[in-house]
């Protein structure tokens, strides 16, 4: 028998017991969706308030997802950090 569970973070626990002696194993998958152009990262700058990871990455957590969505414009001008964006890679 094996039963999966999720929550909103993206983290899966996956539990299997055997039929035999009815022994139970447990395994955590954790499942993230990051945005890792970096470059577009800091072109948006805090228009889109979402949390960055320590290598300056957002993970589509739900929290940012919310953000993003929140979004209804956004304006790169092609100034400052924003000359360094050549693509939109890493966003889709």
């Amino acid at each position: 028998m094996c039963t999966v569970t999720a929550d909103t973070e993206g983290t899966a626990i996956i539990t299997a017991a055997t039929a035999d002696d009815g022994k139970t194993a447990q395994c955590q998958i954790i499942v993230c969706h990051t945005i890792d152009n970096t470059d577009f990262i800091k072109a948006v700058g805090g228009q889109c308030c979402w949390n960055l990871t320590g290598s300056g990455t957002v993970l589509l957590t739900p929290e940012n997802l919310e953000r993003i969505q929140a979004v209804t414009e956004l304006y790169i001008s092609g100034e400052g950090e924003s000359k360094k964006l050549c693509d939109l890679s890493g966003i889709e």
